[in-house]
């Protein structure tokens, strides 16, 4: 048995510069705007020694690189299966983040009855599973540790003992006091 220490990081939130080319380039999105106006980004569950880490919500810089990774899982699709695969949405959706090194991204949708809510891409089953019915409940449900959530990051997240090439899975989380 192996104890990891974990961090949550955050970067420098957008100043109103930053905030008003975002807002130019996806619309009116007020809470994404105003998750912006307080973090650049948010990577939570991160191993203190190594670059492992659960979730990661992305500065906007990041996004376009994403949006690249993301597009690569759709480029051999035939039309037929474009339309049989890809939900009416995504085309106006921006990739913000990604579960670290899965293949599986964050998708906010700007446009249309889906505005404002969160889906993640499932490489593994090519689903788009709602995650969040807006920003807030997708954040509160990364951010709030449950059983389904370590079991969750138990799938994908590694931990490092830093002695060892040993992988630790992630059984659960408890708090320093």
């Amino acid at each position: 048995e192996f104890t990891a220490a974990i961090r949550h990081e955050v970067t420098a939130p957008l100043n109103d510069g930053e905030l008003e080319q975002v807002s130019g380039q996806i619309g009116s999105q007020s809470q994404l705007l105003d998750m912006l106006s307080q973090y650049g980004s948010i990577r939570l569950y991160c191993d203190t020694l190594s670059d492992q880490s659960a979730y990661y919500i992305a500065h906007p810089k990041e996004w376009g690189e994403l949006y690249r990774d993301f597009s690569m899982w759709l480029e051999d699709l035939e039309e037929e299966e474009r339309e049989e695969l890809l939900p009416a949405w995504i085309g106006d959706a921006i990739v913000i983040g990604e579960v670290p090194q899965s293949g599986n991204y964050y998708l906010y949708v700007t446009k249309g009855d889906n505005k404002g809510k969160v889906f993640q891409f499932e490489h593994d089953g090519f689903e788009f599973i709602q995650m969040g019915n807006d920003l807030y409940s997708f954040i509160d449900k990364i951010s709030t540790v449950t059983e389904k959530l370590v079991s969750d990051i138990l799938s994908h997240t590694r931990y490092s003992d830093g002695k060892t090439d040993i992988q630790w899975l992630a059984q659960r989380y408890e708090f320093d006091k």
